[in-house]
């Protein structure tokens, strides 16, 4: 359902506030990660231009499985937005 404020209006990816992107990491278990996508003030839409772009190592993802986990949570979040 997004990570919008209320779990009854689902929010696409791209409409993610910095603090979605944040708690979005914690529910894949990749909470270590935050404080540098809040430093770096990383959104929803410049999360998804990262992906596109394979930009994770910048931010501090660089190991494959991490990887795996954080495109798995969005491809779930973009079935159910």
């Amino acid at each position: 359902a997004g990570w919008a404020r209320d779990a009854r209006q689902p929010r696409k990816v791209k409409n993610w506030s910095v603090d979605d992107v944040c708690a979005f990491l914690s529910s894949v278990r990749l909470e270590a990660h935050a404080p540098r996508f809040a430093a770096e003030q990383v959104d929803g839409l410049l999360l998804e231009e990262c992906v596109a772009a394979c930009a994770l190592a910048q931010l501090g993802i660089d190991d494959s499985l991490e990887v795996a986990k954080l495109r798995a949570g969005l491809r779930r979040c973009s079935q159910n937005s």
